[in-house]
């Protein structure tokens, strides 16, 4: 804190660099379990959506059959 500072030893900079790979790869773990379970919940809301809709069958057919 008060003294001056050292350089880091080879073996911290390794553990370092390991420990913040494993960071960004929780991150990026995380980001992609988010971005499904987005992906779900839009899906899940268009099929309530048009389900909940006053549609006939075929154009309900033609909603679900789109991208």
């Amino acid at each position: 804190c008060c003294g001056p500072r050292q350089g880091l030893s080879p073996d911290e900079v390794a553990e370092l660099r390991c420990t913040t790979d494993l960071a960004l790869q929780a991150t990026k773990q995380a980001a992609t379990a988010m971005g499904r379970s987005m992906a779900a919940m839009v899906v899940t809301e268009r099929h309530l959506w048009i389900n909940l809709a006053d549609l006939g069958k075929k154009e309900k057919g033609f909603l679900l059959d789109a991208p």
